[in-house]
């Protein structure tokens, strides 16, 4: 029987989470290169599922070698971590021991006690009123346009909240930039290549005046000696190698409020299809880009980088609605369909995707 655990990873330094921009694909310049490439802010869910998928296969000695970072027994790993890697399929993934996450979050600690964080969206703050509604024509349709309380001049910052702070946290207190500037050169021959300037941004957390952490609950069905071993590890997440601390701790997850409203606004990325914005009024949207690896078990030779013959391949490339994003609708009841369409999409919203909050 599965368990719900409070997972949390602390940094040991600057991490980096990247998306779908690089410097170059196989040397050469594509729409997704720039010579400027910035880490999100937050992991991937995609990326946490796989980061607990190999801390659980790593710590079984009978079923993977770490020396060679190979798994010696494929039917057992099957069985502890599931047979393939997270695919967009419309319905629930098996993922061995791993029933469920939720989305990520940010905890912070002060005065020696750690409280959850809350973001305040700025587009969810924004006066959105349909009392005198102005018409425009997009894409040849005539469409229905509210009044806002939106200053174009104005930059709305996203916050953060919770009970151990007397006042909202700006985004850009927590956050710190980290600049990597750098030429690249061949490596034979020692000459500066074409294009060679780059900067990499990557984050760190800003420490001084109280400890922060990324954290999110998952469900998942591990022994007492399982939680012990796995407690207090390093684990990777992200590129350029970001270590973190992984702290697992049984605890029931939040109970989300029974909220009745006409505004939906988003708390994770979410995967929406065209038919699921059918009966939408008005939205305050970003999108993100979405890629994920995709492995199965019986194929995968190796986990080390450096070998040549493993049987990685990619998904296919996703806009996904970024959290924070508002959708607006004319009642309950079509609010109340559109967040059974977002649970709907289950192969995302197993790994903490399309995760919600009515208002």
């Amino acid at each position: 029987m599965s368990n719900t655990y409070l997972i949390t990873l602390t940094p040991t330094g600057k991490f980096f989470f990247g998306g779908d921009m690089t410097f170059t694909v196989n040397g050469k310049e594509t729409e997704y290169t720039s010579y400027i490439i910035r880490s999100n802010k937050f992991p991937q869910q995609t990326s946490l599922l796989g980061m607990l998928r190999f801390l659980i296969l790593r710590n079984e000695k009978e079923v993977f070698d770490a020396s060679t970072q190979s798994i010696k027994d494929r039917t057992s790993a099957a069985s502890l971590i599931g047979p393939k890697s997270f695919k967009n399929s419309n319905k629930e993934g098996d993922y061995g021991k791993i029933k469920k996450l939720h989305h990520c979050f940010l905890q912070v600690c002060k005065d020696s006690q750690w409280a959850n964080m809350q973001v305040v969206n700025p587009k969810a703050d924004l006066q959105v009123t349909f009392d005198k509604p102005c018409s425009a024509i997009i894409n040849g349709e005539l469409v229905e346009v509210p009044q806002m309380s939106y200053e174009a001049k104005y930059f709305y910052e996203t916050e953060y909240i919770c009970s151990c702070c007397s006042r909202p946290t700006k985004e850009s207190d927590i956050f710190i930039e980290d600049v990597c500037n750098g030429i690249n050169r061949d490596i034979h021959t020692g000459k500066t290549d074409d294009n060679a300037l780059f900067k990499q941004i990557s984050y760190r957390f800003n420490n001084k005046d109280c400890q922060y952490r990324f954290a999110l609950y998952a469900e998942m069905d591990l022994t007492e000696e399982e939680v012990k071993k796995y407690n207090g590890q390093l684990v990777s997440v992200g590129g350029d190698n970001s270590q973190f601390v992984i702290g697992i701790k049984q605890k029931d997850a939040p109970k989300a409020e029974e909220t009745k409203g006409t505004k939906v606004v988003l708390e994770s990325p979410a995967y929406l299809t065209k038919e699921d914005l059918e009966n939408l009024r008005f939205a305050i949207t970003d999108t993100i880009p979405f890629k994920c690896m995709k492995t199965e078990t019986k194929d995968v030779k190796s986990y080390n980088k450096r070998n040549q013959n493993q049987m990685y391949g990619y998904s296919e490339s996703l806009s996904l609605y970024d959290k924070g994003s508002v959708f607006y609708f004319r009642d309950e009841n079509e609010a109340n369909v559109f967040t059974e369409k977002l649970k709907g999409h289950a192969d995302f919203y197993q790994i903490g995707y399309n995760h919600y909050q009515v208002k």
